[in-house]
Formats: structure tokens, sequence, C-alpha cells
């Protein structure tokens, strides 16, 4: 680093050098030609004043003048107004007189013919005899016998290449006078001056591998000795939080590895970065290096779904058989939506014993609405019959408490019947294919008598023409259980609203009222069986709590998404989204 600057600082160096040079070489040729002017001017001078006291004006006169100058450092010559060398320091008049006319095109000699007032003019040639650069001086003189001539002082002047070169060799001296010592002392120079830079590279290195020193003066710099105080500072407090974090690391992995749930945690390229031993477990899976879902999940639509739902960030829940078809898992999707690193987690559980108790339960309740059924019916039917004897009012009020609790309790049992043949998927029904329209209208009109009787209107808002395949009873169960809260849950002189829309091959059934509205603590209950929400409202209302459970249930066998936004003192909208299958299928029963 050092040595690029160096090189840098000395081509710098170098650079402005030349160019103080030059400037100092124009300055030295500016000065040389104003002081040669200053000359030229005085022997002009002082030759028109001799020219004058000696009455010089013939041709043999100025011959003889000139001559007895000194003809090696300044020459001198004589020119008429016509342009005819006269006399010269230099030039032979009499054996030249071929070229006795050729000065008279010089550009100082026309502006002296032209000057008003006789003033010296100057200009910068080469002599066409001795081919050197001279700066030449001409002024017009007046001669005793009124006559006008031309007196032209010219003195040789070093021309600038003269002093590049000169300059060339001074600098290709004092570089590789440069290069020969700094070969020698910039090693030495480097080495001094990058001992305090490798001591703080020391420094901040063994941050990273655990390593300080005593702070101690290890270079005779103070400021940098300083930063090594401040670097084993922070090399102490970063060894202690680095340290931290990896016992936090290590409790966070052996609590994750001795969970009894497999983890499985999803990268951006959807690729496993980690998987716990109970997954593995759970899984059959004795590769610890396994990398893809590939790896794990054998069964192609299992990953298409899981893949799907990755790709969604949708959360999800469904079971699946592991590689022993004995053992059944729950497999919980939960996508990560703040993070760039992780974009899902699976959570994995064996359900196996879970499932097998649900299916007991189902059998118990299937047993036990049937049995409840016959003496349910048989009190029905005699308090019905007791209810036309006339007997006396006091009785009267005593069968129909017993009719209405004895109708009741039958409802319970329908609803856990239906609750258990559809949690059992006991075939009973027969799926075809649905207008969705025909049977939104129909539950409407089913509901229209009471939800006139409290003045609550239902109005429709938007009904595409839409075509699913299901179990009429079944679909028309999920409107009619949505829409009869919606009424019984909305104050009287309130309103329903009714849609139903074709949104990307979804038939999307909306009901949303302005009743009382469910608080956020008891929305992701209110699917639990028997759970029913507590406030006012709903404590007015009867109901056995398995309403909505049923509606989960239906939607769950027909793949259809159900969604409830609440607000409450507001009011509720439930959102279910059948899926629009084509009609060529063959059509299944549940």
């Amino acid at each position: 680093m050092l040595k690029n600057i160096f090189y840098k600082l000395l081509f710098i160096l170098i650079l402005s050098s030349s160019m103080v040079f030059i400037a100092i070489l124009f300055i030295v040729q500016y000065n040389n030609v104003a002081y040669s002017k200053v000359m030229i001017r005085n022997i002009i001078n002082l030759l028109e004043r001799e020219i004058i006291i000696y009455e010089i004006s013939q041709f043999d006169d100025f011959r003889k003048f000139i001559l007895q100058s000194d003809k090696n450092e300044v020459r001198m010559s004589i020119i008429s107004t016509n342009g005819m060398l006269l006399a010269d320091t230099i030039h032979n008049v009499y054996t030249n007189n071929s070229n006795n006319t050729t000065s008279h095109t010089k550009n100082d000699i026309i502006q002296a013919l032209h000057s008003p007032n006789r003033e010296i003019a100057f200009a910068v040639n080469n002599s066409t005899l001795k081919r050197d650069q001279y700066l030449y001086g001409s002024k017009k003189i007046k001669t005793v016998d009124n006559k006008y001539y031309i007196l032209r002082i010219a003195i040789p002047i070093e021309p600038i290449n003269k002093y590049f070169i000169n300059f060339l060799f001074i600098i290709v001296f004092v570089i590789g006078s440069i290069l020969i010592v700094v070969s020698f002392v910039l090693p030495l120079m480097t080495r001094n001056m990058m001992l305090p830079f490798y001591t703080i590279k020391e420094r901040l290195d063994n941050i990273y591998t655990n390593k300080t020193y005593k702070t101690k003066n290890l270079t005779q710099f103070v400021d940098v000795n300083n930063i090594l105080y401040d670097i084993n500072e922070l090399a102490i407090n970063l060894n202690k939080n680095i340290n931290g974090y990896k016992i936090e690391k290590e409790k966070l992995n052996d609590v994750l590895e001795h969970i009894a749930e497999g983890i499985i945690a999803i990268d951006a390229n959807k690729d496993i970065f980690f998987i716990n031993q109970f997954a593995m477990h759970l899984l059959c899976i004795s590769d610890t290096n396994c990398n893809s879902l590939e790896e794990i999940f054998s069964d192609k639509e299992i990953l298409e779904k899981i893949n799907s739902l990755i790709d969604t960030s949708t959360f999800s829940k469904f079971d699946i058989k592991g590689r022993d078809e004995s053992v059944d898992i729950g497999v919980t999707i939960t996508p990560v939506t703040n993070n760039e690193n992780i974009i899902a987690f699976i959570k994995l559980n064996d359900v196996t014993d879970v499932r097998k108790v649900e299916v007991e339960k189902q059998d118990f309740f299937i047993n036990a609405s049937h049995e409840l059924k016959t003496p349910l019916t048989s009190i029905l039917g005699y308090s019905e019959l007791l209810l036309t004897t006339g007997l006396s009012d006091r009785s009267l009020d005593f069968i129909k408490r017993i009719n209405y609790e004895a109708l009741r309790m039958k409802n319970l049992v329908v609803d856990m019947l239906t609750l258990s043949r559809m949690e059992g998927n006991i075939k009973e029904y027969i799926d075809s294919e649905l207008k969705v329209t025909d049977l939104i209208i129909n539950t409407i009109e089913s509901n229209k008598i009471k939800a006139d009787s409290r003045n609550i209107s239902i109005t429709i808002e938007k009904l595409d023409d839409v075509y699913i395949i299901a179990n009429s009873e079944k679909v028309i169960e999920v409107f009619n259980n949505l829409l009869d809260n919606a009424i019984k849950y909305t104050n009287d002189g309130g309103s329903v609203f009714i849609s139903l829309e074709d949104k990307k091959n979804y038939a999307v059934f909306t009901v949303r009222d302005t009743g009382c509205g469910i608080s956020s603590k008891y929305l992701n209950r209110i699917f639990e069986r028997f759970f029913r929400v507590k406030n006012d409202k709903y404590l007015e209302v009867q109901g056995t709590g398995l309403g909505l459970t049923i509606v989960k249930n239906i939607c769950n066998y027909y793949n259809a998404d159900i969604k409830v936004k609440s607000k409450e003192g507001v009011g509720t909208e439930v959102i279910v989204s059948f899926p629009i299958l084509p009609k060529n299928i063959d059509y299944i029963t549940i």
C-alpha cells in the first residue's frame, strides 16, 4: 500500500517539477527577448546619433561605418527605403549583389518603413546565412541630406529547444538517481511505517479467534497505541458477546434437537438448512445431510402440496402417512414473511394415537346419537299429544318446556350425528353438478320470514353464474348455517349482505352483517366443537356450538377455504371459496 502511495507521490512530484521547469524556461526566454530588445534599442539610438554626427549619407560611408563594428556579437545592416541592402556586417554587398534585395520582405523592415513616428519594429527570425535564431530591430533614420534609410540591428538569441534538451537530460538523471535511492531506502521505510498497521491487523484478526493480549506499547507511535488499546477492549467485549451467542445457540439447538416435535426449516431456495432428530426419526431418515424436500417426502402429491403452500405463503395443517403405513403424521406449514433467509417452518407430530381416539370418539357419538334419537322421538311425540288434550295452563307450561328442551336435545343429537359422519367420511350422499346461484336464492327464501320478523334486510350485492361439483344438501347446510348466524347475531333493523363471485376458478360466497361482531381473541376458536362466544348477544341466542364446526368440516372435505373477518360492535364477514371443478369429472360420493 505504501509503495503505491510513494510511487504516486513520486509521479506527482516529477510531473509538477517538469511543469515548473517548463514555466521557468518560458520565463527565461521571455526575459531574454526583453533584454535583447533593450540592447537593440540602445544600439540603434547610439548608431543613429553617430550617423548624424559624422554626416554619413553615401553608400561607401555607410559600408565603412558598418564594417568598423564588431561582427561576432551584433549584426548591423543599412537598407534603403526601396529594400536595397547597402551595408551589412556579415553580408558582402559587392560579392552578393544578386541577394541584395531579399531583406525588404522582412516584417520588421516593413513595419519600420510605415511607422509614422519612426518607432523601432522587432521580429524574431532565423538567419538565412548562419541558420541561427535572431531578434531583429529596424528603425527608419534620416540623414543630413534629408534621405531615409532603415537601420537594422540583429542579436542572436538561444532557442528554447536547447533548454529542453538540457532539461530532459536533467530529468533522466534525477529520476534515475531517485529510483536507485528508492530501491534501497523504500523497503526499510515500508517496514518501519507498516509495523503499526501489522500490529493493528493482528489485533483485529485475533478478535474472531478468541485471542486477546495484554495492552502494552508495541510501537513508538502514541496514536497507534491508543488505537491498539481501543481494539483490545473491543476484542474483549466482542469475544464475550460471541461466547454468549454461542452458548445461546447451543441451548437453542439442544431444545430443538430434543423437543418432541419434528422441526424442518426451509430457506429462500426451498432447501433444508435445519432438521432435528425427531423429524428424521418420524420420517425414517438416516441421512443427516439431506438438503431438499424431495429427499424426505417421496410422495409426489404431498411434495407438490407442500411446495405450493410455501410458494403462496399459506398456513396449513394436514395429515400424511409415514413410511410405516401404521403411523399418522400431522404436518403444519407455517410461512415466515419477515425474514430474508427463512421462508417457512414445517412442524411434524405423531398423531397416530390422537387419530385412533378421534375414531373411537366418532363411533361413540354415532352410537350415542342413534340410541338417544329413539327416546327423544317418543318424548317429543307424547309431549305434542299432551299439548292437544286441553290440560290446565300450569300443566301446559310444563309440557311446553318439556317439548322445547326435547326439541333442542334432538337438534343437538342431529348435529352430533352429522358432525360424526362428516369427520368419519361416511358415504351417504352423492355429489353432482350444482348451480350455486339457485342454492343461494333458495337459502335466502327459507330465511326471509325469520329476517322480516326482526326487520333485517337481506341484500344481494352480486351473483355470478358459477357451477361446482358437490352435494346440494351439504352446500345448502353451509349457506343456511352462515346466513342463519348472520340473522341471529344482528340487531333488529340491521342488514345482511350476500354476494357470489367467480374469482380465478373459485366460487367465492360472502356473507356480511352489521351485527355485534366477534372479539379478536375468539376468532381462532370459533370453529371448535361446542365453543360459543362469550358476550351478552351470543348468550341471548340459543345454539349447540356445532354449526360452524360442521361448516368447517364440509369446507375441508371439498377443499374450500373459509375466512372470517370481524370487529366487535361493527359486524362480521365470512368468505367461503369453493373450487370450480371441471364438468366432465367422475362424481364422488361422501
